[in-house]
């Protein structure tokens, strides 16, 4: 299976974060996770380090680094 994910910048605060798609029962939006800049600025040398994070994200085990918080209707990771 490939992993469908975003690595970017915050422009708020300069600080790079994961994202990856989810959906609820209305819409698909992503969510956004902070991380370590070590492993944006490793990339792709730290795609194993990305799939740990993706799959905790993924869990809902990873929602201390999460950047926005999400609604009542969370959405659930969108599969490829």
């Amino acid at each position: 299976m490939e992993e469908c994910f975003g690595l970017g910048i915050d422009k708020r605060t300069g600080k790079p974060f994961l994202e990856f798609p989810v959906e609820n029962r209305l819409v698909g939006y992503a969510e956004y996770y902070a991380i370590d800049q070590r492993i944006y600025d490793g990339f792709p040398e730290t795609i194993g380090e990305i799939k740990e994070i993706l799959a905790l994200s993924r869990a809902r085990l990873n929602d201390d680094n999460i950047l926005q918080q999400p609604g009542r209707d969370r959405g659930w990771p969108r599969l490829p």
